[in-house]
């Protein structure tokens, strides 16, 4: 099975301490009622914050694998696919993931050095699910840059 975006079911939401789901470690809980979500991996992705309108802090995401929370930030960048035309609402994506926070992932370097594809290409897969604010209706093209990414 694939990521798809939907709500959360009652069934779903239960499974899960969202407690547990925070932008900062001081910050209400996250109380999410969409996610993008492969069920068969039992992964999933949600949106904790949006960026700030002046661009200077970035979207925040947690991406739940392996049983593990783990907390990404990421930049996108959206453009149109014809400029001159005002009647097509067409976009190319990009998301750049910036830094991937886990604690559990810092204690345990193994995770990073034996699963680091296999994390990288899950979060890709991800994020070209979740589109922008869980769509991808007028998305032409959706590219997940990880090259500058860091682990804190």
């Amino acid at each position: 099975m694939t990521f798809v975006n939907e709500k959360i079911s009652p069934t779903d939401a239960q499974k899960y301490d969202w407690s547990l789901f925070k932008a900062w470690p001081d910050s209400d809980p996250h109380d999410p009622y969409k996610w993008t979500v492969d069920h068969a991996k039992e992964m999933f992705l949600i949106s904790l914050a949006e960026g700030a309108p002046d661009r200077i802090l970035p979207e925040m995401f947690c991406f739940h694998w392996k049983n593990m929370i783990i907390r990404i930030d990421a930049r996108y960048e959206v453009t149109k696919c014809k400029p001159e035309d005002k009647n097509d609402h067409t976009i190319n994506l990009a998301w750049n993931i910036l830094e991937v926070i886990s604690p559990e992932m810092q204690k345990d370097k193994d995770i990073i050095n034996n699963d680091r594809d296999e994390f990288f290409s899950d979060i890709k897969n991800a994020f070209c699910a979740y589109g922008l604010i869980y769509s991808t209706e007028n998305i032409v093209s959706i590219e997940v840059l990880i090259d500058s990414c860091a682990f804190s």
